[in-house]
């Protein structure tokens, strides 16, 4: 029998949502009651099995197995997202920027899609749930925050500035992902505070279609605009993020679908004469359609 003081440090350890994923609404607050109702099934389930119970007892033999953990589909799915988001880190230090955008925004749509897949399982395990919050975190800190900073920093070659700015970069993200998600909800968990990190990536790959147009030098300096706005962003009560689910969901995914899309058609146009031209008019595009598709979630804190 497993010891429920051994759970309890399992589960007080967790976060209490599975962070930004799918911006704060299917995902980020429907996961966070799916993770607290984990939580309390767990509880139930010692209580009812140990009762009262000495920190030296064994551990209960229905909490899963490291290696169980990696046979769930949801934890599955957000693992693949953070293969994925190294690959494309790999990529940004191999210079080969537009094919580390199609792979970080392959990683953003397989955030997006680990909290559907989780409430599609109605027999999945609670600590799945529970350790799943806490994968999902990790996953992000790479994805949405150490690629775009590596990615600054390799533009810029090196250069010290960036280079801090890229380390401060990184340093908000760890604690947005540590407080914001945790503490920093408003309108009865509706919403929460700041830009939730899966905006980061498409902010960044959007910037990044202007470099045919302004070139490598002058892109270092949008860069780490775009890197300024997001460390604002992610951290100020001045925004927060509205939760989505239904329509809005299907829009966020097919707004980052059709932005893969266009990463794939530069990784594939790049030596092409006209590959300026295609870049200004996918830019434009992702533009127009920024708004109504994703970034109508993000408002005004008032």
């Amino acid at each position: 029998m497993k010891d429920e003081t051994v759970a309890k440090q399992l589960l007080n350890g967790v976060a209490d949502v599975e962070t930004d994923g799918v911006a704060n609404g299917t995902k980020t607050h429907n996961d966070a009651r799916d993770c607290d109702g984990a939580r309390k099934r767990i509880r139930s389930n010692h209580s009812q099995s140990v009762g009262v119970v000495q920190e030296h007892e064994p551990v209960h033999d229905d909490i899963p197995t490291r290696i169980q953990i990696l046979t769930d589909w949801a934890n599955i799915c957000t693992f693949l997202g953070a293969i994925l988001a190294i690959l494309a880190m790999a990529s940004m230090w191999n210079r080969r920027y537009y094919l580390g955008m199609f792979l970080n925004v392959l990683a953003n749509i397989a955030d997006i899609l680990d909290g559907p897949i989780a409430r599609s399982l109605p027999d999945r395990h609670p600590v799945f749930s529970v350790v799943g919050c806490k994968l999902d975190c990790y996953s992000d800190l790479v994805s949405h925050f150490v690629v775009p900073a590596s990615l600054l920093m390799s533009i810029s070659d090196l250069n010290s500035a960036c280079v801090a700015l890229a380390s401060l970069y990184v340093c908000c993200g760890i604690l947005r992902q540590s407080y914001f998600e945790v503490t920093g909800r408003c309108a009865g968990g509706a919403c929460i505070y700041g830009m939730t990190s899966d905006y980061m990536v498409v902010i960044y790959c959007l910037a990044m279609h202007l470099m045919p147009v302004v070139g490598s030098h002058c892109m270092v300096f949008v860069m780490s605009g775009a890197v300024v706005f997001m460390m604002f962003a992610s951290l100020t009560f001045s925004l927060r993020s509205r939760r989505y689910d239904g329509f809005g969901l299907f829009t966020v995914t097919l707004f980052n679908v059709l932005l893969c899309l266009s990463c794939f058609a530069l990784v594939l146009f790049e030596a092409d004469e006209n590959f300026g031209f295609t870049a200004r008019i996918l830019l434009v595009v992702h533009l127009a359609l920024a708004y109504p598709c994703y970034f109508r979630f993000v408002e005004l804190n008032n």
